[in-house]
Order: C-alpha cells, then structure tokens, then sequence
C-alpha cells in the first residue's frame, strides 16, 4: 500500500480506501493536525481516555466534601442533580438518531442514579476506605463502554479506514477531504455489500445545504429502484453513518437506470420535515407552462402539478392518498389554483355529502355533494365536448385544440372518494364510468379535464375500467402515504413504494403531506404546502361558459345552484331521517333550517309536506319514514362474500369484466383462486356460466 502525502488529493483518498487491508481510524468533525501529516491511529486522545476516570474523582470529591461538612450534603447533592440533568438533556439532543437519543438518555439516567447513591452513602459515613474502592471499581465498570467506544485503535488490525486527514501543501488552502464516498465503497459498494461495485460520485452542494451524489450502478445488476428500496436504503443509511431522516434517494436526471441520485442532509435542513405555507396562488402559478407549484422536494425544489399547458390542452390526473394524509387539503389547493387562473371553472364533487372538501364547495360555479350530481356534471361536461367539437368543424378547426379564455373556460372537475362512484353499485355507475372515460380519453383537446381521487388506486377502484384508469394518470399523478402495499406495483413512474412512507419524522411530528409524484423529472419525496391564507372559493373568479354552450344546456345548467342547495337540504334531512317526532321539534325550534330539511327530504321521499307548525305532536306519524330509495340501502351481505377472495373475484365480475382470464389479471389473484371463487359464487347463485370461460352477475344479485 503506498504511504500517504502531504500532497494527496480526494481521489488519491478514494483510491487508498478501495484497497486491502486498512487501518482504523477515528478521525472526528473539527479536528485539526499539525504542518506534517499525521494518521489518526497514531494520536493519543488522552484526555478522552480520562474522562470517566474525571467523573469518578469529582464525585469522590464531592462525596469527600459531603462527608467533612454533613451541612454542605444537600447543596452538593442539589448540585450534582442539576448538572447530571443538564447533561441528560443535551446529550439526548445532540443525537440526530431517535434511537440514539434514546440510548444515551438511557445511559446518562443510570449514571446519575448511581453518582446520587454514592453521594448519599458518602454524606453519612464515609469517602474513604471501601466507599471510596467501591466508586471506583463500580465506575471503572461502568465506564468500559465509553472506554470501548473511544479506544485508541493499533495501525495494521485490518480494520477499515475512514478518510485520513491530510495536512495542506505549502501555499495551498484547506481542503476538507469528503468522507461519503469512502464510507460508500467500504461498505454498501464493497464486494460483500448490499451495492456491491457501486460508487459515489459527482458530488454537488445544494443552495439547502445538503450534498447530492451521482451513484453509478452495475449495468444489467443493479436499478435505480434499488437505491430507494425499503429493503436498501436502511442499510445504505447504516453504512454511511447516517440516519434514514439525513437521506433521500431520487432517480437520476438523465433518466439512465444504471444511475441514481441521492441526497444527505441534516435533519434540520430538510424542507421535509417541516410544514411549508403556500406563498399565494399568483406566486405559485406559471401562466406560460400552465403548472403551479404545490409542494418541495428535499432539495429545495419546487414540485408542479399541470393544469392547461399548450399543445397539449387541459391535463387530468389522480391524487391517491390514506385517511388523514393530506389528501383532501391537496384537492382544495388545486381547485382554488386553477380558479385563481379566471380561465378554468371548477366543478368539485364529493359523493359523502361534501364531507371532503366544504371550503372547495362553498363558492363554487358548480358544485356536488352526492353522485347524483356527480353524474349531472359529467353529462353537462361531455355535452359541452360535443357542443365544442361540433362548432370546431362548422369553423373548419376541427382536432384544434380549445384555447381558455375568461369567456371561454375550461372545465375542471375534482371529485373524491371516486370508489363510491365508480365500483359500487347504484343506477348511474355504468353511464358515469363511461362518461368519466370519454373526459379523461378525449376531454383534453375540448378544455375538459378530471382530477379523480381516492385512498387505493386499484382497477377495481375505475370499475374495471382499464381505458380510465390508465389513461387519467398517463402523464401525472400524486401518490401521497397509503396503507396499499400493492400501490408502489401499480403506479408508473414510482421509485418507492408509497406504504414504506413514515407516519411520523424522528422528532415526533407527523408527516402530513408526504408524498410522490410521477411525471416530473424527479421521483423523490416530496411534502406539499399547507395552504393557509388563501382566498375563498366565494372570492375567486368563476368565468361563465360561452353563450352558446350555456343556451345549449337549458335548465340543468341555469338551475344548477338552486339544485345544488337543495341537495345540501336533502343530505342534511337524511340524517334526521330516524329521528323521533319529539327529538325533531325540539332541534326545530332552536334551528328553522333543520325544519325546512325536514320538510324538503320529506316532501321528496313520500310526496306529504310537513306540517306548517312542526311540533311533537303535529310531527307523530308524519315523520316515520319508511328507508327512502335515495339512501341507496344495501341488502344484507352474503355469507360468502366475507372470504376475501371471493369478494374481490365477485367485484371484478360486478364490474364487466366477463372471461375467465380476464377475471384473473384483473383480481390479481392466482388462477387456483379464481377458480374456487368462481365456483363458490355460482353455488351461492351470484353469478351466472352461461358459456366455457364466461361469467356474469346473476339477476337476482344485481
């Protein structure tokens, strides 16, 4: 092995690191060396060596004090406490690790126990002595873990070697030798390690802080998925030295899968963990792309989402996303963005009674709060596509694309909980998966675009419908944390599975708004920006449709916020459906609204008005409604759909999907399985075999 220079460089560093055996070494953050060069085995750290042999001897010294002075015993006692706690409170800080902390906390804890004990028995009889043998074999004991931790290493043990520190040529400056690569191929790219033959190189300071690396796989070996994998990075982490919370792992730029890109950083420079507040709607947009900006990569970039962009006409995509994640907040930061715009009216819809956004639907031009409605929309915006084409091709313009204007818009809808829509059963799924499919195929170039959003991004969750699905997110998508261990299989473009996400940083803090997004240039984690201080939807522009269109759709688009407010009557008297007549007249008096819920949701589900005066008694027999139609009440389940192969060969053959093959690919499930499935349905008379290989839904399932 050549012998180390004065004059040595990073590369020269490296190139020792790569070669067999090495010396250890423990070299430290902010340690300085003399003129010549000076290998770190060779320094004695003798004053780590002392310090518990320091500790030993202020606490004889204490005690010794104690003993002499029986009055001095609580004031040192007192002493003693407050200090060991101060220390306690440090130490745990300064480790970036929680578990870390949580050793040395431990660690400290039982030192101060011990040093109190001694204090004590010291205050009462004596420092010397056995008490005296007793302190310092108890603390030379305790003190062979630190002892271990910091020993002073023998050059030749064929330890492995961190970067040698290097004393400057004469007339140069100081270079600070980075340690990075060396610890990467000591360990996760040496021939035993998880990356064998892998580097790290090209390294870059970002404007954060933080140091992004180049890593250079083993073509036809290794991918880049592999670097961001649950099963990698721990150890990638682990032999850098580091914590999971001081990486962040990204595919390249150039989009080669024989490279990677990964971030180190220090936990408290990582725009991760930390809530980002929207800078304003203005700020984020960018009118000559047709994106805005909604969210922070870990190196400080910005994430965009696109709304209209030219050539290419209004952008759909899905945001999928767990309960509590941040998903519905991420919804109502796109529908107040693309309203900012002036040239985009935003249609929200949610089939739970606007439970998912109420701030985006307050306000609104046209909003949704059962899937009813949601189907009206979908109507309105494919009759709009046919209206706009129609009237391309008497201008000779036909395949142009719709150009927004204020007086033209384009139309955007947003609906959540897309499931309760599109995979169960109720009269219009069939009409509005079609009409869902025709705006994300083709509603681009019309101005018609969807974001469609729900907690799985499973086929069953479209009703099998493999054109919508994959269509809506053939250009971008928002993954944010799911309990889908199947996600990361099915959305393209992902680099880490979205339930490997944490739930919490390691200071404690939730990660609300964690997440990953397909089709930009990077496939890192991003967090989105908490959308304090907008505007309402109230106080954003909603531009009217042309007047040719709005003509063209009659009554059902000139009475849509009449009938919008009567669907917000009608859930409200849904909930006030089984209660008694008593109970009602009370919550009636105190809330007139509630009476006129009643008495619309009433009116609707049996044709009686209310009384005028409601009123226990003019109320009795009035209000015992029978369960109306519009609860969509589900019959009892069967006993055979509680196996949950069963149940999801049952829901693929519910939504369309009729051959036997089909039916596999779509489950996901072994053939094995289809096939008892399948059997144990037909005995259950759920589904029908009318020909070999074909199956559908029994009539009397339906």
């Amino acid at each position: 092995m050549p012998a180390p220079t004065a004059t040595m460089t990073a590369m020269d560093v490296d190139a020792l690191l790569a070669q067999e055996p090495q010396p250890a070494t423990h070299t430290r953050e902010g340690e300085t060396v003399g003129t010549d060069q000076v290998h770190p085995v060779l320094r004695i750290r003798v004053h780590r060596q002392l310090v518990p042999l320091g500790v030993i001897g202020t606490l004889w010294a204490g005690g010794a004090v104690a003993a002499s002075r029986p009055d001095k015993a609580l004031p040192i006692l007192g002493l003693y406490l407050s200090v060991a706690i101060l220390y306690w409170w440090v130490k745990g800080r300064r480790a970036a690790d929680p578990y870390e902390r949580q050793r040395r906390k431990r660690w400290t804890t039982i030192i101060t126990v011990c040093g109190t004990a001694w204090l004590s028995v010291a205050s009462v009889s004596s420092a010397g002595g056995a008490q005296a043998a007793l302190l310092l074999a108890a603390g030379s004991v305790m003190g062979i873990p630190y002892w271990i931790k910091n020993r002073i290493p023998v050059p030749g043990t064929g330890s492995r070697l961190e970067p040698l520190v290097t004393a400057p040529a004469a007339g140069s400056t100081d270079v600070e030798v980075d340690p990075n690569p060396g610890l990467w191929a000591a360990s996760v790219g040496s021939p035993h390690g998880m990356l064998a033959g892998s580097t790290l190189t090209a390294e870059e300071t970002l404007p954060n802080g933080a140091l992004a690396y180049t890593v250079n796989l083993l073509p036809g070996k290794q991918s880049a998925e592999q670097v961001g994998s649950p099963a990698v990075l721990p150890l990638i982490a682990s032999g850098l030295h580091r914590s999971l919370a001081e990486l962040q792992p990204d595919q390249h730029p150039s989009g080669q899968q024989n490279l990677a890109r990964i971030l180190i950083m220090k936990p408290s420079g990582n725009p991760l963990m930390r809530v980002t507040i929207h800078p304003g709607l203005d700020a984020a947009y960018d009118l000559a792309t047709g994106t805005a900006a909604f969210a922070t990569y870990a190196d400080g970039s910005h994430v965009r989402w696109a709304f209209y962009e030219p050539k290419i006409g209004m952008r759909s995509g899905p945001v999928f996303g767990g309960t509590r994640v941040g998903k519905s907040t991420l919804l109502e930061l796109f529908g107040k963005q693309a309203a900012s715009t002036g040239f985009i009216s935003v249609w929200p819809g949610c089939p739970s009674g606007g439970a998912s956004f109420p701030g985006l639907l307050a306000g609104a031009p046209f909003p949704a709060r059962s899937r009813e409605r949601m189907l009206e929309q979908a109507r309105l915006a494919v009759l709009i596509m046919q209206i706009r084409g129609a009237l391309g091709g008497l201008r000779g313009e036909v395949g142009k694309l719709h150009v927004p204007t204020p007086q033209a818009p384009c139309i955007l809808l947003i609906w959540d909980e897309i499931h309760k829509i599109f995979q169960e059963t109720w009269d219009g799924r069939a009409e509005i998966i079609e009409l869902a499919r025709q705006i994300v195929c083709e509603g681009s170039k019309f101005g018609i675009g969807l974001i469609a959003a729900d907690q799985t991004p499973g086929t069953e969750v479209f009703g099998g419908n493999e054109a919508l699905r994959a269509n809506l997110w053939v250009r971008q998508a928002v993954m944010l944390r799911t309990g889908s261990t199947s996600a990361g299989g099915i959305l393209p473009g992902l680099t880490i599975n979205p339930a490997s996400l944490p739930e919490f940083w390691p200071d404690g803090s939730r990660t609300q708004g964690l997440g990953l997004h397909t089709g930009g240039q990077s496939g890192a984690m991003m967090r989105t920006w908490w959308p304090e201080g907008l505007p309402t939807m109230e106080s954003l522009p909603h531009p009217e449709l042309e007047p040719v269109i709005a003509a063209s759709l009659g009554s059902r688009w000139a009475n849509r916020l009449g009938d919008a407010e009567d669907e917000r009557m009608l859930n409200a008297g849904r909930y006030l459906a089984n209660l008694p007549a008593d109970v009602l007249a009370a919550m009636a008096a105190q809330e007139p609204e509630l009476a006129q819920a009643a008495r619309l949701f009433q009116a609707r589900s049996t044709g009686r008005a209310a009384p005028a005066t409601p009123s226990a008694e003019t109320l009795e027999g009035w209000w015992q409604l029978p369960a109306p139609p519009t609860l969509n009440m589900r019959a009892p389940e069967h006993p055979v759909l509680r196996t949950p192969g069963v149940r999801r060969v049952h829901e693929v053959v519910s939504g369309g999907v009729k051959k036997r093959a089909d039916i596999i690919a779509h489950a996901d499930l072994a053939p094995q399985t289809v096939d008892a499935a399948l059997k144990a349905l037909k005995d259950a008379e759920l589904l029908l075999n009318p020909s070999h290989g074909v199956w559908e839904k029994a009539p009397a399932a339906a």
